[in-house]
C-alpha cells in the first residue's frame, strides 16, 4: 500500500488544469504556500495554504 496523500484530491475542484494540480500537490508535499494570480483559488479548501497576489 502506498503512503497517505499529502494533498486531498483536487480533481473535485472545478476548472483545474493539470499544471495547477501539480502546483498544489507540490506545495502540499513541500509544505509551502501556493502563490497564484488566479482569484478563484481563494475559494479552494484542499488543505494547502494559497496566497493570491491580487
Amino acid at each position: 500500500m502506498r503512503g497517505e496523500r499529502v494533498v486531498p484530491d483536487s480533481s473535485t475542484v472545478p476548472a483545474m488544469m493539470f499544471g495547477d494540480r501539480i502546483c498544489l500537490c507540490l506545495a502540499g508535499k513541500l509544505e509551502l504556500p501556493a502563490v497564484t494570480c488566479d482569484t478563484m483559488w481563494r475559494e479552494f479548501d484542499i488543505g494547502v495554504d494559497i496566497r493570491v497576489l491580487r
